[in-house]
């Protein structure tokens, strides 16, 4: 058992074992006396261990959730769909419709953000990502389910202005590595490696 969780901008872990790089939490009864200790720790990687899950689920039970999904997406040449929303390097993702299939939910998804019409082929699923924000004095945990892509498609991409994107577009491995890793969330680094390591 072993999940991630990104509270910007520390990385936790719940494990059964401790993890190197990784200070451990004390044990806690109350997620809001975990989250108290994550805010006010100075180290950046924390593991809680969690050997039974109930820990997880009880820090869980305390957000409200919301599941999206996603793509890492390849084009023929190798090249990365990334997008750029709110001055960061992205990945297309978005929140599951109601009555909605996860893999349907993710290839709409990169649709509708980058103005793809046909040509995209759902592979491989990958590891789901967590990471927690505020929103109207909620803790919102999201959960996005991530799939590998193939596109063969010949659209001219074109980003969804309503949803903060302002950029879409094929990047190369170079760039992927130089420019988008650089400026990004914390949660996607895990993607990018990925896409880096099906790219040797």
């Amino acid at each position: 058992m072993y999940y991630k969780v990104f509270i910007s901008p520390k990385e936790i872990a719940f494990a059964n074992t401790q993890l190197d790089g990784f200070c451990t939490a004390p044990n806690f009864t109350r997620p809001e006396d975990l989250l108290t200790f994550i805010n006010g720790c100075e180290e950046d990687k924390i593991v809680v261990l969690d050997d039974d899950g109930k820990t997880w689920k009880a820090f869980k039970k305390h957000h409200v959730l919301i599941k999206a999904a996603g793509g890492l997406v390849k084009n023929e040449q190798g090249d990365l769909l990334v997008i750029k929303r709110l001055g960061y390097w992205d990945l297309p993702k978005g929140k599951i419709e109601l009555g909605e299939s996860i893999p349907i939910a993710a290839e709409r998804e990169v649709k509708e953000e980058c103005g793809i019409t046909k040509g995209l082929t759902l592979l491989d699923k990958l590891p789901d990502t967590y990471h927690t924000y505020q929103h109207k004095g909620q803790n919102v945990l999201k959960q996005t389910h991530w799939f590998f892509m193939r596109y063969s498609g010949y659209d001219i991409l074109s980003p969804q202005l309503e949803e903060g994107i302002t950029e879409v577009c094929f990047m190369p491995k170079k760039e992927v590595e130089n420019v988008a890793m650089k400026n990004t969330y914390k949660s996607l680094l895990p993607l990018f490696n990925a896409y880096l390591g099906r790219n040797k």
